[in-house]
């Protein structure tokens, strides 16, 4: 299911939808019920946070666009850094477009590539 079709399903916008799934703001009580049932997962294991699917949509979205971000970096610069260091660059791109998102709830949901770029290259350089 997309976020657009739970937004649907749940009477809000998608960027609301997206602001709840990455705990940018909280859900309220009458939501847990019907995000359980949409989900058909068990009102408990939202509560516990257990993996029960697929992360959401707007997760994988910033985790992809953080890995086009590094390999694209590295590739203009020319360089060619060890899958390791790829792969350590993506979780921290990913780690501080979810802090931006955590410490600007107004923030733009979609990926900010501008806001990481030149933190790569410094990365890639060093």
């Amino acid at each position: 299911m997309s976020l657009d079709e739970a937004a649907r399903h749940l009477g809000i916008s998608t960027a609301s939808l997206s602001r709840m799934e990455t705990a940018v703001s909280g859900v309220a009580a009458d939501r847990i019920e019907v995000l359980a049932r949409l989900y058909q997962v068990k009102i408990q294991d939202i509560f516990e946070g257990q993996l029960t699917g697929m992360p959401g949509m707007v997760d994988q979205d910033r985790m992809h666009a953080a890995v086009l971000l590094v390999l694209e970096t590295a590739r203009t610069m020319r360089v060619k850094p060890s899958p390791a260091k790829v792969a350590d660059l993506v979780v921290q791109v990913y780690r501080r477009e979810v802090e931006r998102l955590l410490a600007d709830p107004g923030a733009a949901v979609s990926f900010s590539q501008a806001q990481h770029v030149d933190y790569v290259s410094a990365a890639l350089m060093r």
